[in-house]
């Protein structure tokens, strides 16, 4: 690998990065809980399928806050100033790739781009599992989703999961930067 930097020389990550491949029927599982995931240069948690991967992932009572570096490189950079970020490559149009699990009791505030961004590329991400499989429901509930740049919650990819209970307020502060139609001050770097 190339130790976790970018061929500028400047040091590129998420918090926590999760990679699954051709994992075929298994389901990989996975607790993140009661961890600060704070002022990562990428998005603070990045989760991503291929080919033939099942990620059961519960996150719960983190802090994930202030990642990214600026509304500019989240606009230009979708994997960029995500609280969590979801992403699948495939092969073929047969491959299965899923992520589920329970997102509860977070607190995703501040992020340069969306709170949490859920994306697929071209294919269900979430239960692309044929009827021969169990799919998991992914939950997104009673978390604490403010301040974010762009969107509290931006779904790309289209799946099964239930968004409840959640408090998602003041997100956009960054919108019209993309819209062009506002003055602004990068809070992080005034």
């Amino acid at each position: 690998g190339n130790g976790g930097r970018n061929l500028n020389g400047r040091l590129d990550g998420d918090g926590i990065r999760i990679e699954a491949f051709e994992g075929g029927r298994t389901i990989l599982g996975f607790n993140i809980q009661g961890n600060e995931i704070t002022s990562n240069v990428l998005s603070g948690i990045h989760m991503n399928v291929a080919a033939d991967a099942r990620l059961n992932v519960d996150i719960t009572r983190n802090l994930i806050d202030g990642n990214g570096t600026s509304a500019a490189a989240s606009l230009a950079d979708f994997a960029s100033g995500n609280g969590i970020l979801t992403t699948e490559n495939f092969g073929a149009a047969t491959d299965r790739r899923e992520i589920g699990g329970e997102w509860v009791a977070n607190t995703i505030t501040n992020n340069f781009g969306r709170g949490i961004r859920l994306d697929g590329t071209a294919t269900n991400i979430f239960n692309e599992i044929a009827d021969t499989f169990t799919a998991n429901n992914l939950l997104i509930g009673g978390n604490l989703i403010d301040s974010n740049g762009f969107d509290g919650i931006l779904v790309n990819g289209p799946g099964r999961m239930t968004i409840d209970g959640n408090t998602i307020t003041n997100n956009g502060v960054f919108a019209g930067l993309a819209a062009g139609t506002k003055e602004w001050t990068d809070p992080k770097t005034g």
